[in-house]
Formats: C-alpha cells, sequence, structure tokens
C-alpha cells in the first residue's frame, strides 16, 4: 500500500522545519490516558500587520516512549501482511532489533 498524499506532505513540511531550524520538541500529554507525550513540531509564526508575530506549533510527530521495535511492525517484515488480516499486529521487537544491530556492524 503507498504511504498517502497526506502523509508525504507532513513529512516534507518536517523537513522544510528541520532545514530552516523552525523545529520544537513539545511536551504534551496524551488526551487518552493523561501520560506525558512529546510532539515533534514545526514552528509556524503568523505575522499581522500592527501586531506582534503568534507563534503556532504543528504537531507533526511523536517521539516513542516505548520500545519502537516492540510497537511497529515494518512493510518488508513477512508479519506485515499477517497483521493486516488478522487486523492485530504483534511485533517480534527482539529479533527485529537482532536484525538490525547485525546489518549495522557489518
Amino acid at each position: 500500500m503507498p504511504i498517502p498524499d497526506a502523509i508525504k506532505a507532513n513529512f516534507h513540511t518536517l523537513e522544510k522545519a528541520f532545514k530552516n531550524g523552525d523545529i520544537a520538541l513539545l511536551e504534551c500529554r496524551d488526551s487518552a490516558n493523561g501520560e506525558p507525550a512529546y510532539a515533534i513540531c514545526a514552528v509556524n509564526l503568523i505575522r499581522q500587520a500592527g501586531a506582534e508575530p503568534e507563534i503556532e506549533m504543528v504537531p507533526l510527530g511523536l517521539m516513542f516512549n516505548n520500545d519502537p521495535y516492540e510497537m511497529l511492525v515494518p512493510a518488508f517484515d513477512p508479519e506485515f501482511d499477517d497483521g493486516a488480516e488478522k487486523k492485530k499486529m504483534k511485533a517480534d521487537g527482539n529479533a527485529r532489533r537482532r536484525r538490525r544491530e547485525n546489518r549495522l556492524q557489518g
């Protein structure tokens, strides 16, 4: 399945924000459980004539609080298609991490 255009557009906005230094890490709270969450935000300055610029934080991503290898199944993993059929994905984070570490060492 291709990556949706809206996701690609947000990624390119994030790229531009990093290049321009218009990026921030913002501490937030998860609305579902009240736990701390950390959003990667593009900083947007809204300029209005005769007024101070207003700063808008545009959240584009979240930092992981847990091990992403335990949470995510990448599209290249054989479990990816199995998870789509079951509607529930379970990742073998340790095996995936070992494969990644082996690639990095080689």
